[in-house]
């Protein structure tokens, strides 16, 4: 899956999306010239045969999500390859709709996907991770940004508690800020020339 792996993990790379959500995710759920992905669905193993539902796995995982220029040019060209591949196989194409398929247009099992992504890590020079760790990497990358953490909930399909309870060692200078939030507030609307008890 050489084309078709690299679109896979950029776009999980960059939206931080669950395997399942990817998994589920159809060219009618894609809009290319606006830049946006919208999740809808989850392709998930049960044992090992493949489910798939008109749910995310909550009511917040039904999201839209932004892309960026790059990610939006690697989904085009492995679209036209998909479309090759599509004439190339004939009848015996499986027209699944899916953007993430096999060359016959069969969508991925969950475990192929994981077991192409160990064997792409382990022949790049960086360090051993899981495939859910693309998901961990952005959304810890966004809070280091000090992108506010309710548009990274959002982006991830969270709650809000969920990603400051996971990640909250990764937004710089936060016990600081709020100290000094508070403080400024405080002192603000204390009056003028009066101390300080500090009993």
């Amino acid at each position: 899956m050489p084309l078709c792996g690299y679109a896979l993990f950029r776009v999980a790379a960059f939206t931080g999306m669950r395997r399942s959500e990817l998994l589920g995710l159809k060219w009618r759920d894609v809009d290319l010239d606006a830049a946006v992905l919208r999740v809808r669905r989850v392709r998930y193993r049960n044992g090992y045969q493949l489910v798939e539902e008109e749910r995310t796995k909550s009511r917040r995982g039904r999201r839209v999500i932004d892309l960026d220029p790059t990610t939006v040019n690697v989904l085009r060209q492995w679209r036209r390859l998909q479309e090759e591949e599509r004439e190339a196989w004939g009848i015996a194409y499986v027209d699944s709709g899916m953007v993430f398929t096999a060359e016959d247009g069969q969508a991925f099992h969950a475990d192929r996907v994981a077991q192409a992504f160990d064997r792409f890590v382990r022949a790049a020079p960086v360090p051993v991770i899981r495939f859910h760790d693309l998901r961990h990497t952005h959304a810890s990358l966004l809070l280091a940004q000090r992108v506010p953490l309710v548009d990274v909930a959002y982006r991830l399909g969270d709650a809000p508690e969920t990603i400051l309870s996971t990640y909250a060692h990764f937004i710089p200078g936060q016990g600081q800020a709020m100290a000094s939030a508070f403080a400024n507030l405080v002192d603000r609307r204390r009056a003028p020339g009066r101390p300080v008890d500090d009993r």
